[in-house]
């Protein structure tokens, strides 16, 4: 690779600038003009159109200022913030939106573990049993009780045991 600086220098000497023969800038701008494409038939109709209607969202957007396009509009950009606590759970605090249509789906058992996980280690309330120093002794002292072989658990199944550990932790209080 020492003789690479020898040919750049070389080829910047025979060309020119590398920006004037770059052609990422170029092959950009022509996927954003196949993307207004809409008719193949007459696609330069659909790229002066698209053209026109982009000119004009950047024109509406940065001098008419009362007006909601998709680069200010509030309701896109801002999610409301925090909701005040109404007795639940502090992980639930966060106000979300749908993207799009309900799609009901069914989650296996492994994720639903997983949620069930991302739960107790995220939320205020579970902090207190699942950090790495009361919580987890607590567990790894039960559960060495009952069973002989702890330190060879994979974290699946420690994260699995450790779920039903909370589970009868939080129902027998």
């Amino acid at each position: 690779m020492v003789h690479l600086p020898v040919h750049l220098a070389t080829e910047a000497e025979i060309a020119g600038p590398i920006h004037y023969r770059w052609m990422y800038p170029i092959e950009r701008w022509l996927y954003f003009l196949k993307s207004l494409i809409g008719n193949r038939a007459c696609p330069e109709g659909c790229i002066a159109e698209g053209y026109i209607a982009n000119e004009c969202m950047i024109l509406s957007s940065r001098y008419l200022h009362r007006v909601d396009t998709r680069f200010n509009c509030p309701e896109l950009i801002y999610d409301g913030g925090l909701k005040q606590s109404n007795g639940g759970l502090s992980i639930f605090s966060h106000p979300g939106k749908t993207l799009g249509a309900k799609d009901p789906c069914e989650l296996e058992v492994d994720e639903l573990e997983q949620a069930h996980l991302y739960i107790l280690k995220n939320c205020d309330e579970g902090y207190f049993f699942s950090n790495e120093t009361y919580g987890s002794l607590l567990f790894y002292r039960e559960f060495a009780q009952t069973h002989e072989n702890v330190r060879h658990l994979s974290n699946a199944e420690w994260s699995r045991q450790f779920i039903d550990w909370f589970k009868d932790m939080v129902s027998n209080t």
